[in-house]
């Protein structure tokens, strides 16, 4: 059931309406949720993701929070990712990420994620022949008056379920 609700609500952003699989990842993502991300739009090898001017996600000094910035950065990066390799075929982990702060971010938020095609073809190639596969994927965080204020490099290891050794219960 939970696999068919996710299929449904993929099906619908890759249409253009994105709102059934935000709701789906806050429910799955919980963390997240209280951050109110919205998917702003979704295409194969590309993604983005937008953070509402919340009183939860700035800080101290009424800007948004930098891990709320390298949060939104992080899921457009793995929805960049999803969006051309199934989770039902293919297991993702970010391994390391890094950002760099450029300027004070005020308000909504909008991070953009995007893969070439002759990169997904690369990844493609690599899973085929080895089961395994390393990417490296930058995002760009801009304020409503589209300022640059953050990058954000996710490192990320993509692995066929078929090669996952999973623990057995003892």
């Amino acid at each position: 059931m939970k696999d068919r609700i996710f299929q449904w609500a993929w099906r619908r952003a890759l249409a253009g309406q994105p709102g059934a699989l935000t709701r789906v990842f806050w429910l799955w993502i919980p963390f997240n949720k209280p951050h109110r991300f919205r998917i702003g739009s979704l295409a194969e090898g590309a993604a983005s993701v937008e953070a509402p001017p919340r009183r939860w996600n700035r800080n101290h000094l009424g800007t948004v929070h930098a891990c709320a910035l390298a949060t939104i950065g992080e899921f457009a990066a793995g929805l960049c990712l999803l969006s051309a390799f199934s989770p039902s075929d293919y297991r993702l982990i970010m391994s390391r990420m890094e950002v760099d702060y450029v300027r004070r971010a005020v308000g909504s938020i909008r991070a953009t994620a995007q893969i070439s095609k002759p990169d997904l073809n690369a990844i493609r190639n690599e899973l085929l022949v080895d089961g395994i596969s390393t990417k490296v994927v930058h995002s760009q965080l801009l304020d409503a008056a589209g300022m640059e204020v953050a990058r954000v490099e996710t490192h990320w290891q993509l692995k066929a379920w078929t090669a996952v050794h999973k623990k057995t219960d003892k």
